[in-house]
């Protein structure tokens, strides 16, 4: 689990920081291959996110979150070592994230980010 967290800390630490058009990073492989194969293995059906805490976000209803609460999100959390990693690192990636951004976010922001937290769902698109 630490090895993969690594890799992607090392990936964040040596992108480049591009300003245009707006602040931001692209990271190839960002989730080791192998890893990120896995992870998407364990992942339900679009069809079967269904229950409370499951969120349609768009009006077509391709878009769907499962957000940390939902039943569903913990039964897979608690059966998939790799959907579990996963989660792992972009809980463990905030400060890397927050420090690669700390200039751009002084100039723009004028509430300290550094010391938000951040908490973001699970979101799977049907194509």
């Amino acid at each position: 689990m630490i090895s993969n967290l690594n890799k992607t800390i090392d990936k964040i630490n040596n992108s480049e920081l591009k300003l245009e058009p707006f602040p931001h990073i692209i990271i190839k492989d960002f989730i080791p291959k192998e890893l990120f194969l896995k992870f998407t293995d364990s992942l339900p059906s679009y069809y079967d996110l269904k229950g409370e805490n499951i969120f349609t976000q768009s009006k077509s209803g391709t878009k769907k979150s499962i957000f940390y609460e939902s039943s569903l999100f913990q039964k897979i959390y608690l059966k998939n070592r790799h959907f579990k990693e996963v989660i792992f690192i972009f809980k463990k990636i905030e400060k890397t994230i927050n420090k690669k951004f700390k200039s751009e976010f002084k100039k723009y922001i004028k509430k300290n980010i550094l010391l938000q937290k951040l908490n973001f769902p699970v979101q799977f698109l049907h194509a």
